[in-house]
């Protein structure tokens, strides 16, 4: 197959980083995060902008002492349960607690109540 180039890696693959803290924040984890993305860059494998862990759950348990005690953490990804742009239906019909195989959506929807 001589003349045929292969196309760039970044046609293909794209990396998706997770920031601990934040992106800014100078960990070892970052850090570590920082120098793998360096080398797929240098294969030509782009990185999106990535996500944030913040302290919840086992991140909290596990990499707390990362985390600011003085400071409250909100969740980047955190939305108003009451402000529904999407619905996610599970292939058995559930959804908002409900379900279409049983009710009727606009019925599941004006009797949701996300407390």
């Amino acid at each position: 197959m001589r003349g045929r180039r292969r196309p760039p890696a970044s046609r293909f693959a794209r990396t998706r980083p997770g920031w601990l803290v934040g992106r800014e924040d100078t960990n070892p984890y970052n850090q570590r995060t920082a120098a793998i993305l360096e080398e797929f860059a240098g294969m030509g494998i782009a990185a999106s902008k990535g996500n944030t862990v913040f302290p919840s759950g086992n991140a909290l348990k596990y990499l707390s002492a990362y985390f600011d005690r003085e400071r409250t953490y909100t969740s980047p990804y955190a939305e108003d349960p009451t402000d529904i742009r999407a619905l996610c239906v599970s292939p058995d019909g559930g959804v908002l607690g409900g379900n279409i195989c049983r009710a009727d959506i606009l019925d599941i929807l004006n009797g949701y109540n996300p407390a």
